[in-house]
């Protein structure tokens, strides 16, 4: 029985948190509030803007919880270290964000870094600082690059309804993807592994999102949506701005990890699960 802390414990590391609790591993999860809706674990009140307390000790730690909305440190996994006895090993869910824009080429992780944005530069900072606090302590520390998450709840549902449109993919790249499940299982079979060093998380089935929304729109037997160009008023400034970095991430060493397999490397696979979950 291992003894599992998870930081942050939202939709992705339940996910995690329940293949523990399967197994009979004793599972404590924080969340701002002290609650979470799985069955079996231990909640734990966490703050992580303002951290009071020693965190509970546990053999291997998930850190799933996002940074802070400004600035371009994390300080909040600083301070989070801080309060954190050194536990066998660690494991951050991080973003593929941090390779930037390479112009649909494609990256695996030893690629350089290259953040765009003050959100990709808090990612960067904190995996250097984990990199740097593990070292120091001889803590294994694992890191996760990770694609845009889907799943049950995560489907651009409200979108379709209301008929907006989506870029056309001639103006986009590739949309890295995984899916929640996969994500969790990877992420566990990694740390298993005993494994550290850094590791993209997609399920290697790059769509634009005008694919991509084509194929939620085609599994609800709605209206596939409106293709127009990135440039146009009703494109928001936020899209606009997430389409403009574009990368390939590769997953060849994901899928080389004995024993690991992807649920979902179809993505309109992973589309029907969610649906029906």
């Amino acid at each position: 029985m291992t003894r599992i802390l998870i930081i942050g414990c939202g939709y992705a590391g339940q996910r995690v948190a329940q293949r523990h609790l399967a197994r009979g591993d004793t599972v404590i999860a924080t969340t701002r509030t002290g609650e979470t809706p799985v069955e079996g674990v231990q909640d734990f009140a966490l703050d992580l803007d303002a951290p009071s307390s020693a965190l509970p000790a546990a053999q291997r730690v998930y850190y799933t919880a996002p940074p802070p909305s400004g600035g371009r440190e994390d300080t909040r996994l600083v301070r989070c270290l801080e309060k954190l006895p050194v536990p066998e090993h660690f494991v951050y869910f991080g973003t593929t964000g941090v390779y930037g824009d390479r112009g649909g080429e494609t990256v695996i992780e030893t690629a350089p870094l290259a953040p765009v944005d003050d959100r990709a530069r808090r990612r960067v900072h904190a995996e250097e600082w984990i990199s740097k606090w593990a070292e120091s302590r001889a803590c294994a520390a694992t890191l996760l690059r990770i694609a845009g998450i889907y799943g049950p709840d995560r489907l651009p549902l409200d979108r379709l309804l209301a008929g907006k449109p989506v870029p056309d993919p001639a103006d986009t790249g590739p949309g890295n993807r995984i899916h929640v499940d996969d994500l969790a299982t990877a992420a566990v079979a990694i740390a298993d592994s005993g494994q550290g060093g850094t590791w993209n998380i997609s399920d290697g089935n790059p769509l634009p999102v005008a694919e991509f929304n084509d194929l939620v729109a085609d599994a609800l037997d709605l209206p596939r949506p409106r293709r127009v160009p990135l440039a146009s008023p009703e494109i928001t400034p936020g899209m606009r701005a997430f389409m403009a970095s574009s990368r390939y991430v590769d997953n060849n060493k994901l899928l080389s990890l004995s024993g690991f397999s992807l649920q979902y490397p179809d993505p309109a696979a992973g589309i029907r699960a969610s649906l029906i979950k």
